[in-house]
């Protein structure tokens, strides 16, 4: 044996004693030099501290660097956002103010200014402006510069107070040129509100008579104040700087210590040179200069013709905005990560001294250990028996030649690895737990353990595990073992005689009855419940009969192993004899899941069969019992069994029954609805109808709810919640869903062709569509073909779908949000409500679950809930629509607080779509109204 792989040879050891070393020491001390263990320590500490310091200054150096790409990459992401909420917030101006220009209360009045007419405009104004958010005030001017209508500010003021005339005639002359549908802009705008400054943009957008002429114009003035609030948290330090800048330099200034925005004194250039050359020669951008740290972009305001321009102002028009941190606060950060790791290194001088002198400590133990260990070699080496000796960690420090000879691996493959790499996987962790807890309490452990060999090869053995222990505790462990795996063989041997059958493997009629009272105990401790099926092959006896009994083994050797591939790994295949099986189902929740399964066991004997080079097709008779719903009595369910498995070749082979005819007739019914279900969808046998959504404060309509009904061949409806779990369950629900979102958006379109516009139809989506369907592909095409906007639809999803996969989540909404889509939560209070989602998802709208507002009352707790639901929600700036109200006292309770919409009973029960449209061509603010009126008056009485 080499020396260099037996820690039984190593070289001589240090055999003289401590009183020998310790004179020695003092000597070499008392002649100036150092002893050996002050030199062996000084080897291991000095390059010790020397690369602690390298690498405490590479890792300051790492976190300064990951610091300032930080920095960097926030600012252009608060640069990012804000760029992107301005546009956004124009973008949808455009089109608010194209709806609001295009109404026929305006062109009406921009016609005729009849007393009549401006009432109805003044209206649309106001309604306007009390649901738009982005808007400061909204006038409307005629073409000779003369203001008509006002609401907003300018209403309560009664005057235009942020437009200069002169630039109301250039607004004017602007949106002259312009065609329906698109605004014109004013320069970015830095008026004093108050103690402070703030940016504010005006937008107009002509307005039409109904014949087609110029009648006026639309000004709206914007005050980006959502800009401003993300601006301000965008501020990490006291130093740093938020900045916006118009064309002609002027600039509003934000510092933290401040907390409100400044005009910047003089113009931006003259206050920062050097940036303002790097900002006017490109669009984006971060740079840095003597002045500090510079993140920027440019923002391009869509409209002001060129020929329409106020003197002075003839190149194109932009907003400049700008993150600034000092040149002083770079500095100051840097030098702290210089003292913070100065600091660190002396700190850590201490620990690498101590280790330093606990390797010397381990070196001389090493070296007393040394003989010892060579003197119990020679005996080891020879043992016929597994020898393997460990450290305390149980790292492999030993193994014997018989070790090498047994399991296959070389001693310098074994050494310094863990006893682990014989493990077989038979062996569970809590017998592993069971065996370090014995000898860690210093016992020896003994038992027969199954490894595995280097090539693969199981092998069993009887070993015993002793601690080696020391004065300062157990520092290691000796394992013997002997070989006993002839033994073990022979006795599996006997037992797989003993528990399968010997033709196909299976097990046979005894070890399945110990897995069914095992599964049983289970499902009394789960509350679950397990399934037996009884199977027996049908007509079984003529293949004996034709082809011998060769052919019949072949033939039920091909039937296990189908029948094995066919269930989950915690599921029992047997074979009782001849050619009868059971399938032992654990962990049943639904009877459907057996169902399934039965359905998926009689598909296997639909194909054919190959035995004796002919193709023979043979069915199957399953009877099936559940435990414990037919018997809590594990020996009674399998002859149950067995008795439905006989109903079912009584009613005419290759079918499966329950044992229980109810379940038998349940089963069925649910199999006939799902495809009737099928066929419905092929024949477009579903309809919708529609429930209207009304504003509580002004009794008109603002939306309708499209639910889905089915209409069957007789003409009646089925109800939606015998249907629709069958439709989620099955997967039929995605098909569902494109149908209702395509009906739907032509039932709208054909509102918008009968002029009847502002109206928002809300289709709810499950979660299955949701997660499983492409539902942002299917709505994006859908809107396309159908032609209707984006911004009249509202998608209804539970909280269930909002607390899945965030990422994937917010992926999808983001996407439908682009879309112009809004998203509502329906049954809001129901779930798993959590204000984390509201806050970090793109939500617009929640729905309160009819269960709060049926209980609404003076003194009861759902008011409460209600009224905190409503408060949180106008915080979160989120629209909310209360369900079921049913009741004035209801609805009185709603307008009181505010809330934005209403649906329910009160108000009118779904209907179809062409009743809708006759109730709206009669009255389009609120068609239901003198029904309405009836019904209160009814109730109050």
């Amino acid at each position: 044996m080499g020396r260099q792989n037996n820690i039984f040879h190593d070289s001589e050891c240090n055999c003289r004693t401590k009183d020998t070393l310790v004179t020695e020491q003092r000597s070499n001390i008392g002649n100036g030099r150092l002893s050996p263990t002050a030199r062996q320590f000084l080897k291991l500490f000095l390059p010790g501290a020397l690369l602690l310091g390298v690498l405490t200054a590479a890792f300051q150096y790492h976190g300064y660097a990951l610091a300032r790409e930080s920095l960097l990459a926030s600012q252009r992401h608060g640069i990012a956002t804000a760029t992107s909420s301005l546009r956004r917030d124009f973008q949808t101006m455009t089109a608010d103010l194209g709806v609001l220009a295009a109404s026929q209360s305006l062109r009406r009045f921009a016609t005729e200014t009849a007393a009549a007419n401006r009432r109805w405009a003044q209206d649309e104004l106001d309604a306007f402006i009390r649901h738009k958010q982005l808007y400061a005030d909204i006038s409307y001017f005629a073409p000779d510069g003369q203001r008509l209508l006002g609401a907003g500010s300018v209403q309560q003021g009664g005057r235009l107070t942020e437009i200069e005339p002169p630039l109301i005639w250039e607004l004017l002359v602007a949106t002259a040129n312009l065609p329906p549908g698109l605004a014109a802009t004013s320069p970015l705008l830095f008026p004093r509100g108050g103690d402070h400054y703030r940016p504010i943009v005006h937008f107009a957008m002509p307005v039409f008579t109904l014949d087609g002429q110029l009648g006026g114009a639309l000004i709206a003035t914007y005050s980006p104040e959502r800009l401003l609030r993300h601006l301000d948290s965008l501020t990490q330090q006291p130093a740093d700087t938020n900045i916006i800048i118009n064309r002609r330099g002027e600039w509003l200034q934000h510092h933290n210590a401040e907390q409100s925005w400044r005009l910047g004194d003089g113009p931006f250039g003259a206050a920062f040179p050097l940036a303002w050359q790097h900002m006017l020669t490109a669009d984006a951008g971060q740079f840095r200069t003597r002045e500090g740290l510079f993140t920027f972009t440019t923002l391009f305001p869509q409209g002001w013709p060129d020929d329409v321009m106020p003197d002075g102002m003839h190149a194109p028009q932009f907003w400049k905005i700008a993150l600034h941190v000092s040149r002083d606060s770079l500095l100051a950060a840097a030098t702290n990560r210089f003292w913070r790791g100065l600091t660190l290194f002396v700190v850590l001088l201490a620990p690498t001294a101590l280790v330093s002198q606990f390797i010397c400590e381990l070196d001389r133990n090493r070296q007393r250990n040394r003989q010892l260990i060579r003197e119990l070699g020679a005996v080891i080496e020879q043992t016929h028996d597994l020898v393997m000796i460990t450290d305390a960690e149980g790292r492999i420090r030993y193994v014997n030649p018989r070790f090498e000879a047994i399991t296959g691996y070389s001693r310098a493959e074994a050494i310094g690895n863990k006893p682990n790499l014989l493990r077989s996987g038979v062996h569970d962790q809590a017998f592993y737990q069971r065996l370090w807890d014995t000898i860690r309490r210093g016992e020896p452990f003994e038992a027969t353990i199954t490894n595995r060999k280097k090539n693969g090869e199981i092998f069993h053995v009887q070993i015993t595990i002793s601690p080696l222990s020391g004065k300062h505790g157990i520092s290691g462990y000796v394992a013997t073992a002997k070989d006993i795996t002839a033994q073990v063989s022979s006795q599996q041997r006997l037992l797989k005689l003993a528990f399968h059958h010997p033709l196909t493997g299976l097990p046979n009629r005894a070890l399945f009855r110990d897995h069914l009272h095992e599964a049983a105990a289970r499902a009394r401790r789960s509350g679950h419940s397990i399934a037996v099926l009884f199977i027996d092959l049908d007509r079984f006896k003529k293949v004996n009969d034709s082809l011998g009994h060769q052919a019949g083994d072949e033939l039920l050797q091909q039937v296990a192993q189908r029948l094995r591939n066919a269930v989950r790994e915690i599921d029992t295949v047997a074979h009782l004899g001849g050619d009868e099986f059971t399938v032992l189902l654990d962990d049943v929740r639904q009877p459907s899941q057996v169902q399934n399964v039965a359905s998926k066991l009689l598909q296997l004997f639909e194909l054919p069969f190959t035995v004796a080079g002919r193709d023979l097709h043979i069915g199957a008779s399953i009877g099936i019992a559940l435990f414990p719903q037919d018997s809590d009595n594990v020996e009674l369910i399998v002859e149950q069994a067995d008795t439905a498995m006989y109903q079912a070749k009584r009613a005419g082979r290759n079918q499966f029954q329950f044992y229980s005819a109810e379940m038998t007739t349940l089963a069925h019914e649910r199999l006939e609805l799902e495809d009737r279900l099928r066929v419905a969808l092929q024949r477009r046998e579903f309809e919708l109808h529609f429930q209207p959504i009304v504003d509580p404060q002004r009794r008109e309509l603002r939306g309708l709810e499209a639910l889905v009904r089915w209409r069957q061949s007789d003409g009646s409806l089925r109800p939606p919640d015998e249907f629709i779990p069958v439709l989620e369950e099955t997967g039929l629900v995605i098909q569902a869903t494109e149908w209702v979102l395509e009906e739907a958006c032509r039932q709208h379109l054909r509102l918008l062709e009968s002029g009847l516009t502002g109206l928002r139809i809300n289709v709810n989506i499950s979660a299955r569509s949701f997660n499983q369907g492409d539902l942002v592909a299917t709505v994006e095409r859908t809107l396309r073909e159908s032609g209707v906007p984006g911004t009249q639809l509202v998608l209804e999803v539970t909280e269930s779908i909002l607390l899945e996969d965030q990422q994937e989540v917010q992926k999808a909404l983001d996407e439908l949000r682009a879309l112009g889509v809004a998203i509502a939560i329906d049954d809001f209070g129901t779930g798993y409500s959590s204000l984390a989602y509201l806050r970090r998802l793109p939500v617009d709208i929640i729905k309160i679950d009819r269960a709060f507002i049926h209980g609404v009352g003076p003194d009861s707790r759902d008011a409460a809930l209600v009224s905190a639901m409503m408060a949180m929600a106008q915080e979160l700036q989120l629209d909310v629509v209360a369900e079921g109200v049913e009741t004035p006292q209801q609805l009185e309770f709603l307008r009181q607080r505010s809330c934005d919409g209403a649906q329910g009973f009160l108000f009118s029960a779904a209907v179809p779509a062409d009743i809708v449209r006759d109730q709206l061509r009669q009255d389009r603010r609120w068609p239901w109204k003198a029904w309405m009126d009836r019904n209160m008056v009814r109730q109050l009485h």
